[in-house]
């Protein structure tokens, strides 16, 4: 029956998420493991997880609400990036040796995961462009 149209005066609508549902995608995004979450929620650690593994409307919500909070959490971050660079920067201009020297493998660290992202993506799309034209 899950996930199933139900036939409600003579029309017809698809099954939502119970307010346990709800409650229980918003603590699973929001805690550390399904146990808390269970807890957080007030449901039973068994139906989280059957819902988990059974519930097709249950799972898909859930992925909604996890692209939704990190395309936020990104958000917030590329918000705060400029601020953390002129950190490093100020940084690198610290008395202390130390300082200077973590500042600096920050940066380089970041140079090289940054070009190896770049590159990556170029692969993908060289692929994708592969795969495009053998379609047609």
């Amino acid at each position: 029956m899950t996930n199933k149209k139900q036939a409600i005066s003579g029309q017809t609508r698809q099954r939502e998420l119970s307010d346990a549902q709800r409650r229980a995608i918003a603590a699973i995004i929001t805690t550390r493991n399904f146990e808390d979450a269970a807890t957080a929620a007030d449901v039973a650690r068994r139906s989280l997880g059957r819902w988990v593994a059974e519930d097709e409307l249950f799972r898909r919500e859930l992925e909604t609400a996890r692209e939704r909070m990190l395309t936020e959490t990104l958000q917030r971050l590329a918000g705060i990036t400029a601020t953390a660079v002129e950190t490093l920067a100020d940084l690198m201009t610290s008395r202390r040796e130390t300082v200077r020297l973590s500042a600096a493998r920050a940066v380089v660290s970041l140079c090289i995961r940054a070009r190896e992202n770049i590159d990556l993506a170029a692969r993908v799309h060289a692929l994708e462009s592969i795969i495009g034209e053998g379609r047609n």
